[in-house]
């Protein structure tokens, strides 16, 4: 699920830190990645560890 969140947002970061500035794109992945990783400690639901992990996915591909 992670890798699925990485390849599904990383080419549109890709463009976000083009048209913004790179500390903020990395700083909205370090959060997304944080999240996630918040929300995997405390999953109670199958559907929230899938949420968790796109959310991560999200933050790996803000940060590449």
């Amino acid at each position: 699920m992670a890798t699925m969140g990485g390849l599904i947002f990383g080419y549109d970061i890709g463009i976000s830190g083009r048209k913004h500035d790179r500390k903020v794109t990395m700083f909205f992945g370090g959060l997304f990645f944080l999240l996630g990783a918040l929300l995997n400690a405390v999953v109670v639901h199958i559907s929230m560890l899938i949420f968790s992990r796109i959310l991560r996915g999200v933050g790996v591909g803000c940060a590449n």
